[in-house]
């Protein structure tokens, strides 16, 4: 019995060990989850100009694959308008051409200049997730308030974009302008 007592307590440590690592992962696929539900929905409150209603509608993710696996099993067979949805999946903003929503999961201030200017034709809803993003050009930026995922609204960014913003985002947005 003695001998097997520390075979015992390695058993009992490992198995805490992968039960905190599995509670970790699950709480990161929740966020990532809320965040691929934001972004779906977002395309409900935003209108693009007639100019960017022709072909798929893109959505591009830079740096995020949970995210981007999240995102196309939420909008497999959706439309927004007549448009088909088409998730994309960049390792660099470099690598995006024209899209309708364009997510920056990577250190965002530091892109976010080039991206603009590198997508200054089209009219892109930029989604970010750090603070002060919004003040860089980003229309939508995901942030934690009170332990739940919230998001900043910059009216302005938007309407340079040639985005029009619904009202009724305003009621569950944190508007920045």
């Amino acid at each position: 019995m003695k001998k097997l007592l520390p075979v015992i307590y390695i058993l009992i440590f490992t198995v805490a060990i992968q039960s905190n690592a599995q509670v970790a992962q699950s709480g990161k696929t929740y966020q990532e989850r809320s965040a691929a539900m934001y972004i779906y929905n977002f395309t409900r409150y935003f209108e693009w100009p007639a100019e960017a209603k022709n072909g798929d509608f893109v959505i591009a993710v830079v740096g995020d694959n949970v995210l981007h696996s999240e995102l196309e099993g939420i909008v497999e067979g959706r439309m927004v308008g007549t448009q088909k949805i088409v998730v994309q999946n960049h390792r660099n903003a470099s690598d995006v051409n024209n899209c309708h929503i364009l997510f920056l999961a990577e250190n965002p201030s530091r892109l976010m200049n080039n991206v603009v200017e590198q997508m200054n034709d089209f009219p892109t809803l930029f989604i970010t997730s750090l603070d002060g993003a919004t003040r860089n050009g980003s229309i939508i930026n995901f942030i934690e308030k009170d332990q739940t995922m919230r998001f900043e609204l910059h009216r302005s960014n938007a309407a340079v974009k040639g985005l029009q913003v619904d009202s009724r985002l305003d009621n569950l947005a944190i508007v920045v302008d």
